[in-house]
């Protein structure tokens, strides 16, 4: 199988207050058979809101075992030019969210 790049608000469902069950069993599923990954986009969606500096280090050593998707400057480069080709066809989102999905 594999690895499954778990994006911000898979993430955000599985630890909210308001859960969802079969997205947190997914996810579940992924990090214990150690096919879940990650990118620093994501990375940092998820740990800007971090409330506290102890929840902040849980967050990072928890994510930092998962497998990091690494970014080059050919990727960001590559990823503003398919963002600019899809804005242009009337494609919106956030630019992150271009970078992600790239």
């Amino acid at each position: 199988m594999s690895l499954v790049l778990i994006d911000t608000s898979a993430w955000l469902f599985n630890f909210s207050p308001r859960e969802v069950p079969h997205i947190r069993d997914r996810i579940t599923e992924l990090v214990r058979g150690n096919l879940a990954a990650t990118t620093s986009p994501i990375l940092f969606e998820l740990l800007h809101g971090v409330p506290s500096g102890d929840e902040f280090s849980r967050w990072c050593r928890y994510l930092s075992s998962l497998h990091q998707f690494p970014l080059t400057e050919a990727d960001w480069l590559k990823a503003a030019q398919w963002a600019q080709r899809l804005r242009s066809r009337g494609l919106k989102a956030k630019t992150v969210d271009f970078l992600i999905a790239y």
